[in-house]
């Protein structure tokens, strides 16, 4: 089975023995969430029961210091009430999934922006939380700078005494100055 590629072994069913084929999911899963870029999670009965290395690394913390830790730990306290109303809404079964941003709070108290994309489940016959967390700190610093880079061009344009046409590459007028 070993020789087998990775991706045939995933798609392809076949009847092992249970235990044999238990342990190659499992190495699965652990090889898929291990391997991961994005932050991936389970929280069961509130608390986090598993978090990948991706994770970790973008909170500042080691896997095993995070498991059995409440959201609070990771999240920005004034972004904390946002957070467990998206939590509350999937474990109520009001919504299956959610997608959304909160500022999260790294292990040396650095604020990053955290986008979340997570899902209901169940585990032993308990609501549970699967999701995946990007860190978007970067994205939204470079989207902050282009508005504001944006918006002095705006106001340099229209200073000019001069009538002033912007287009496109296509020729599309786009825009002008007050005059």
């Amino acid at each position: 089975m070993e020789s087998e590629p990775l991706r045939e072994r995933i798609l392809s069913p076949k009847t092992e023995p249970a235990e044999s084929s238990s342990a190659a999911n499992e190495n699965i899963f652990r090889l898929l969430c291990d391997q991961a870029l994005t932050g991936i999670y389970i929280l069961e009965k509130g608390r986090l029961s598993y978090v990948n290395r991706a994770m970790a690394d973008i909170f500042g913390y080691e896997p095993e210091d995070m498991i059995g830790a409440e959201p609070g730990l990771i999240v920005y306290p004034e972004d904390l009430a946002l957070v467990r109303e998206h939590l509350r809404r999937r474990l109520s079964g009001e919504v299956a999934s959610t997608h959304y941003e909160f500022r999260g709070l790294r292990k040396n108290g650095e604020i990053r922006i955290i986008e979340v994309l997570g899902t209901r489940s169940e585990f032993n016959h308990q609501p549970t939380i699967i999701g995946n967390l990007i860190d978007i700190t970067e994205r939204k610093l470079t989207e902050q700078a282009l508005k504001q880079e944006k918006n002095l061009l705006a106001g340099l344009v229209h200073t000019i005494p001069e009538l002033v046409w912007l287009k496109d590459p296509d020729g599309v007028y786009r825009s002008c100055n007050r005059r």
